[in-house]
């Protein structure tokens, strides 16, 4: 199901996860409607917690992971969120701190949960899962109305403050349908996914259409041409949607014909001009 830079999951084993996780919020006493707030990078708990939130009824806050304590608090205070998923450290930086001193400023922050080590007084992820398995029936009576809020995500603004934009489970919906029906993505077309999935782009084009379609998603997390080229060549992808700037730097590695890019088909981006000659070859 999943592939990301350490680890590989099936989707049985997701469902599982997924299903003693979300019986974890349950347990925990987080009710239909309060938020969660996620910020990890691109891995397979990002994945997880994000589904468990919505098979336990309540509504995601993705953050990216670059953002730090002021707009974290901001954004966390903002939705009044009951609990925070990280981890314990990624690019140098430390999360458990962070997460330390957000304890104290977010009033309605019950529960902070640790990917890796946590401090005292906070989670740590595996543990805090169900031990035991979980039926998916468990949660019928929490599935919540499509056009009800699913997540929160915020964006940079002018006057300095992130701005929050909602959406429902039917418009997280839109895009990536649209996508899989106009390009024929099936299981037999693995999703590459550099871009961050807890950012719009990502989750709709990476984790809706993997899981719309039963495509494996391979995850990159940190972003490097070669190892872009290595992950779409042993994982065959098909297709993407990133940055301008990542295909043009694919297309300067020197031993670019060393890979085997021929399942490779689709890389769409935007959000900037896009020059025809880069369209010509990356084509090429």
């Amino acid at each position: 199901a999943i592939v990301d830079e350490t680890s590989r999951i099936t989707w049985a084993q997701l469902a599982n996860r997924v299903n003693r996780l979300a019986a974890a919020f349950v347990d925990a006493g987080l009710k239909p409607g309060e938020f969660v707030g996620i910020q990890l990078p691109n891995r397979i708990e990002f994945v997880e917690a994000y589904l468990a939130i919505q098979r336990a009824g309540l509504r995601a806050l993705t953050m990216m992971s670059i953002y730090r304590e002021k707009d974290v608090e901001f954004m966390l205070n903002k939705t009044k969120a009951s609990a925070y998923v990280t981890l314990d450290s990624h690019r140098k930086f430390n999360y458990v701190e962070m997460a330390a001193k957000l304890m104290d400023s977010v009033p309605s922050l019950r529960h902070v949960i640790i990917v890796g080590e946590p401090a005292p007084g906070m989670h740590s992820y595996e543990s805090f899962m169900r031990s035991e398995d979980v039926s998916s029936g468990a949660f019928r009576h929490l599935r919540p109305d499509p056009d009800s809020l699913s997540k929160v995500s915020f964006t940079s603004g002018t006057t300095g403050f992130p701005k929050g934009v909602a959406h429902t489970h039917n418009t997280d919906m839109v895009p990536p349908l649209l996508t899989a029906k106009a390009l024929g993505l099936t299981h037999e077309t693995p999703i590459w996914m550099p871009s961050p999935i807890c950012h719009a782009t990502g989750l709709a084009f990476g984790v809706y259409d993997s899981l719309l379609c039963g495509a494996k998603l391979v995850l990159q997390d940190v972003w490097n041409p070669v190892r872009a080229l290595e992950m779409i060549s042993a994982e065959r992808a098909v297709f993407t949607v990133s940055a301008t700037p990542f295909i043009a730097e694919i297309l300067e590695v020197g031993n670019l014909h060393d890979y085997d890019l021929t399942s490779f088909r689709y890389f769409g981006s935007g959000g900037a001009r896009i020059p025809t000659t880069l369209v010509e070859r990356a084509k090429e």
